[in-house]
């Protein structure tokens, strides 16, 4: 589905607001298959957005309008649509009723401009529910095109993309959609690897995002292609790569709950990114005991035993810390298994022996320990996120070897 995105908001181009719905919708219309062929960000005025929208109708299937959707003086969205399409705007009782009963539960009188406003629907649309603010979308058939209107907030405008407009464009698909999350594997690497399968299915269109550890892949299978038959082979080619879950955390939660384990962390460098990443999981207290940031090397002796001597001879950053801060943990607070991450993220703290990047990663079961040397190249934030991606994997390949 050809798609051109519509961005509206002045604050969007003077620096005081980020545009983040563009990574949720890229994000989403790569998993889904779609192809979301270009965008554009416009101030909040009525011309623009109607010279916007009658390009975006001459040169694609399905226009989304991000924004100007509320009841102030600069939401212009849903007029400046109708008129470009030569549509009513009428006023939605539905709406009008819902609003007035979110102000009365709140003790509120809302004034009569303010419900006319936010009450309006162009004539023809399906209204899109608003699951976290008041602004409802709108999905407009216009002849064989299709024009979604989205408020700006990011917290109103995912839920709505994914729960309300997705589920119906979904039921138009004339294709499978096959996703995977390949683990401790580059860009390159998986794309290489997918050698045999493009050679089998040249047919495909093949997707590859690379993030810090992982490469999100896809395929986008047409209706005359054997699907199974190409799954089966993407997964010969990456037998341990891919997760069965959604996520690296998602992954150690199920591996661990599967043999009634507990886990916990030991962090230097990365200063409780892991336990972050799965404490954001609901359900993750079944799993995940604890977490310590043992960012000195006086933390590192008295928290996790790890001899002075150990940290005089090799250094908190070394092979000899990682392993005993894992034993430490081990012992100390009787957890299943667990990592223990200690290293260099930058920008300073590096030397020629021992470079920005550098981080030691212990990971522990029951019966061992078993510690990796890695190298990380990036700023502090990608070394962060290499050394919690590389962890969390090395921990997971760990427990499956056995």
């Amino acid at each position: 589905m050809k798609t051109h995105a519509i961005f509206t908001g002045s604050e969007l181009l003077s620096g005081q607001t980020l545009n983040s719905n563009i990574l949720t919708l890229g994000q989403k219309w790569t998993e889904m298959g779609w192809k979301l062929e270009s965008s554009s960000t416009i101030p909040d005025e009525a011309q623009l957005i109607k010279k916007s929208l009658l390009f975006s109708l001459e040169n694609h299937e399905l226009t989304i309008i991000c924004g100007g959707l509320g009841a102030t003086s600069d939401d212009i969205t849903r007029r400046a649509v109708a008129e470009t399409l030569k549509l009513k705007i009428n006023h939605s009782d539905k709406i009008r009723s819902e609003l007035e009963e979110f102000m009365a539960q709140r003790q509120r009188t809302p004034q009569e401009q303010w419900l006319k406003n936010q009450s309006e629907h162009i004539e023809s649309a399906k209204l899109l529910d608003n699951s976290t603010g008041l602004a409802y979308g709108q999905l407009i058939k216009y002849g064989s095109k299709l024009i979604a209107l989205l408020p700006g907030p990011p917290s109103e405008f995912k839920p709505m993309l994914e729960q309300e407009l997705v589920p119906l464009l979904n039921s138009k698909k004339n294709f499978t959609q096959l996703n995977y999350i390949v683990a401790g594997e580059t860009e390159s690497s998986v794309e290489r690897r997918c050698k045999e399968l493009k050679e089998n299915f040249p047919q495909i269109d093949y997707g590859f995002c690379a993030q810090p550890g992982i490469v999100k892949l896809s395929l986008r299978i047409p209706q005359n292609t054997d699907a199974k038959a190409a799954d089966n082979l993407c997964r010969e080619s990456f037998p341990i790569e891919i997760l069965k879950s959604g996520s690296l955390p998602e992954e150690i939660l199920n591996i661990a709950r599967s043999k009634n384990w507990t886990f916990a962390s030991a962090e230097s460098c990365t200063g409780g990114l892991v336990s972050a990443a799965l404490t954001a999981i609901p359900g993750s207290s079944d799993v995940l005991t604890g977490a310590l940031v043992s960012y000195s090397c006086d933390w590192k002796n008295k928290h996790l035993k790890v001899k002075k001597s150990t940290l005089n001879k090799h250094g908190a950053v070394s092979h000899e810390c990682a392993h005993e801060m894992a034993n430490g943990l081990r012992e100390k607070f009787k957890v299943d298994c667990g990592v223990a991450i200690t290293g260099i993220a930058g920008p300073g703290g590096g030397s020629e022996d021992k470079p920005v990047g550098l981080v030691y990663i212990a990971t522990f079961t029951p019966s061992e320990i078993l510690v990796e040397k890695c190298i990380f190249r990036g700023n502090r934030d990608m070394i962060r996120q290499h050394s919690l991606s590389h962890a969390l994997n090395q921990l997971r390949l760990q427990i499956n070897n056995k």
